[in-house]
């Protein structure tokens, strides 16, 4: 059985490793847009990205650094939508991002707020994790690992929805996809935990977020698409082997009801994000109602984490 599970752990693993996908932003992409970005930039500023007259900003725009050219971007994208929009087309999305209004200097204030929530939520899952579970447990680092994981993917999704500079928006992008390939992970090392290809199978994991990693800081040219795709081939994957582990012990461990809770309200929470939609009202987007659908999942997964240790802590006590 051990066998089999890992061959299509890998298998899977594998798999993934070899998807790609070479689509990008159209917004962005438009001479219209890059013309006026440009003119706007040579008016108004200066060399350093600031504007070339005095002028005292807001005290939200020097919170969020909103400087000159991120003015003219902003400015610009609003003057193709409504180009778009009066000619009945199709509102695109800019440098991988739905076109968003700004409130008190939030770039994406929905999404921002839901961030927190789950950074909240997980920090008191994580207290009721620690104290009801003995560290002596097989999976309790495990855990401890994926909620540090988790705390810091909401603290640089909150960053990166409040403001979208290049440097939160890259850890953002890694923090997220960390946050996943680690739910894969965890879910693949418990049911190998009694498999010496677990070891394998960490290394694999980790191998591939040093190049996912990687891909993401050096190349100038990242695919957006690929790596929304990669993230979601990643959570159907992980979806796969809960549903497999639940059927297995379902008779035998009540506990993984939990999981199945997990597995089912993450992918409902998914279901607006894989659709893909303008934000209504320029404020809620799909990525923002994935932010609030999900967060109960944070206590179904927690929950499940808590019992699985403690009865393979007793478990281990009894052998």
């Amino acid at each position: 059985m051990f066998k089999q599970s890992s061959k299509f752990i890998l298998t899977l693993l594998v798999f993934f490793c070899k998807l790609k996908c070479s689509l990008c932003s159209l917004g962005d992409s438009f001479p219209y847009y890059r013309t006026c970005v440009s003119e706007c930039s040579r008016s108004i500023c200066d060399e350093d990205g600031y504007h070339k007259k005095e002028r005292s900003p807001s005290y939200f725009e020097e919170m969020f650094e909103w400087q000159c050219t991120s003015e003219c971007r902003y400015v610009c994208m609003w003057d193709l939508v409504e180009a778009f929009e009066r000619k009945g087309w199709n509102v695109p999305q800019f440098h991988g991002k739905w076109p968003f209004v700004r409130w008190w200097g939030l770039q994406e204030p929905v999404s921002m707020i839901a961030s927190v929530i789950h950074l909240l939520v997980t920090i008191y899952m994580f207290r009721y994790f620690y104290k009801r579970v003995c560290s002596k447990s097989p999976m309790y680092w495990i855990w401890v690992t994926y909620a540090v994981v988790l705390m810091n993917c909401w603290t640089w999704s909150a960053l990166f929805h409040a403001r979208d500079l290049p440097f939160n928006e890259i850890m953002d992008y890694i923090s997220a996809f960390a946050a996943i390939l680690f739910g894969f992970f965890a879910i693949g090392y418990r049911v190998l935990l009694n498999s010496p290809s677990r070891i394998l199978f960490s290394i694999c994991c980790l191998l591939y977020f040093l190049n996912h990693t990687l891909y993401r800081t050096l190349d100038e040219n990242f695919d957006y698409a690929y790596n929304m795709k990669a993230n979601i081939v990643l959570s159907i994957m992980t979806s796969i082997i809960i549903f497999a582990w639940t059927i297995r012990e379902w008779k035998n461990l009540y506990h993984v009801r939990y999981a199945l809770y997990y597995m089912i309200n993450f992918m409902i929470a998914a279901i607006p994000e894989i659709l893909d939609f303008p934000p209504i009202l320029w404020l809620v987007d799909a990525h923002a109602l994935w932010h609030i659908l999900s967060i109960p999942v944070t206590y179904f997964l927690f929950m499940y984490g808590v019992e699985d240790c403690r009865y393979l802590h007793r478990s281990k006590l009894h052998l």
